[in-house]
């Protein structure tokens, strides 16, 4: 019986700890006051408070389904007291005492802070000042001044915007700034980070842009999932400068050449092999630089690949195989790869239709994946791509994404380190991806192990505004990809 358990996740979670029910009252006793609020609002509300009741009990029930489903669990007899949870920002000490067998690498709060934290709300919600209220109202005053607390503030989006379409470098700092902000919100494990001092190496000495753009990619974003002309565009962008584009699963348009008038290449280098195999063709493999056999994504792991039924136009269905206007989704795990021995199997068939290109694998961060890492490796990869769950996804419901995917910051010291304790660090390249947004990001991530660098969501956002994103299925066979 917990008033603060209110979505699916706490729910969850305690049902996995142990709960054979769980009764969650203040969402039942704040009802009434919601209904009061909508006549207020409508004069005349349609649902009746029990209808309401029954409209989240159903919600839970249905989100609760789907948590199961993503870790392969059929019955909540099967899921109560599984444990089958992460915590990030617990302390070891409490984890043991309270969450017996639970991970927690980076350490955090105990019973003392959650103490505190009670007591607070209990101040604010009875009217009396509670232990450490003071120093709450002071950390808010703190923030008050501080950039939009949100992972990509609108402002600090726009600053990025002008600053790579019309080369403004004071933008370009405005932008960096703010993201770099410490009176910002942290939002990620690297955003509480520093770097230690050190005497500055000069610039002439560090490895040339050219080369370092080398090791930069625009994340896997399917044709279908973002516009047919901006899923061009980015390739074509990444080419231009050397840098790595993945195609996403769905297929790639073969024929597609409009930026060829201005020397440009528009095929992606990479192109993605996922569980339902969709748009993938001897021809399709044949051509590119790399294949990437996406194993799980860190933003939905658990889940495939998923493109709604509007989405599906003539060309889309065309480039997966598929019927216009039915939803595509694909299944949570490749329904060959039941092993490392699967794995490999499928690296080999792939460099039997394409010998040249390089292979790669996507992996979801969590606890103990240096161990598949390892596996990965002696399979055959050529690179590794860790994929940490505050990355973005094209088309994908907010319940695929909350409270799923762990953090890269975690991952990739890890799989360094199983992967020099098997002597396999020199023959695979680690590459990470997961809402990377400066320069800091990126060296933080180096530092930690990566040596190659995906970005996602900041890619889209410095198309020119002439080129949809997200187009209608209309739009998408009229319109042409601008310069």
């Amino acid at each position: 019986e917990a008033g603060d358990a209110k979505d699916v996740h706490s729910i969850a979670v305690l049902l996995a700890y142990g709960a054979s029910g769980v009764n969650p009252w203040a969402v039942f006793e704040s009802i009434p006051g919601f209904l009061s609020s909508a006549k207020a609002a409508t004069k005349s509300p349609s649902l009746s408070e029990e209808r309401i009741a029954d409209n989240y009990r159903e919600a839970v029930r249905k989100g609760i389904l789907k948590i199961m489903s993503k870790l392969g669990i059929s019955t909540i007899s099967s899921y109560r007291g599984s444990r089958m949870y992460e915590a990030e920002g617990l302390s070891p000490e409490l984890a043991a005492t309270c969450f017996k067998g639970t991970e927690t690498r980076f350490g955090g709060i105990g019973l003392r802070e959650i103490e505190r934290d009670i007591m607070r709300r209990h101040g604010c919600a009875f009217g009396f000042a509670a232990p450490g209220s003071a120093q709450a109202a002071n950390d808010e005053k703190a923030t008050e001044s501080a950039p939009s607390q949100v992972p990509w503030p609108p402002a600090l989006a726009a600053r990025l915007v002008s600053a790579v379409r019309d080369g403004d470098m004071e933008a370009w700092r405005a932008y960096v700034d703010g993201m770099e902000d410490p009176r910002r919100q942290p939002f990620a494990f690297r955003d509480l980070f520093a770097f230690k001092p050190r005497e500055p190496v000069p610039l002439k000495e560090v490895q040339s842009a050219p080369d370092i753009a080398q090791r930069f990619s625009v994340a896997a974003m399917s044709c279908g999932a973002i516009s047919p002309e901006a899923h061009e565009a980015l390739a074509a962008g990444a080419n231009s400068v050397g840098a790595w584009n993945d195609s996403g699963e769905g297929g790639e348009d073969g024929s597609r050449k409009s930026y060829g008038a201005q020397g440009l290449d528009s095929q992606s280098a990479s192109r993605q092999v996922a569980s339902a195999r969709f748009g993938v063709t001897d021809e399709y493999l044949a051509s590119a630089l790399e294949i990437q056999i996406k194993i799980a994504q860190g933003a939905k792991p658990g889940e495939g690949g998923q493109l709604p039924g509007p989405k599906v136009d003539a060309y889309i269905a065309a480039l997966r195989h598929s019927s216009p206007g039915k939803t595509l989704i694909s299944p949570p795990p490749h329904h060959d790869i039941y092993s490392i021995e699967d794995l490999s199997q499928l690296i080999h068939d792939l460099r039997c239709v394409n010998p040249k290109a390089r292979i790669a694998v996507k992996l979801a961060a969590q606890s103990g994946i240096g161990a598949v890492a390892a596996g990965v490796a002696k399979a055959g990869a050529d690179c590794i791509i860790v994929s940490s769950g505050d990355g973005g996804t094209g088309a994908a419901p907010l319940s695929s994404l909350d409270f799923a995917g762990s953090s890269w910051e975690a991952a990739l010291p890890e799989i360094r380190q199983v992967l020099a304790m098997n002597g396999l660090d020199a023959q695979v390249t680690l590459q990470v991806d997961g809402r990377l947004r400066t320069a800091r990001d990126v060296a933080v991530a180096a530092i930690l192990g990566a040596r190659e660098f995906a970005f996602g969501t900041a890619s889209p956002l410095e198309q020119p505004p002439s080129l949809p994103w997200v187009a209608s299925p209309a739009e998408n066979a009229t319109r042409t990809a601008a310069p």
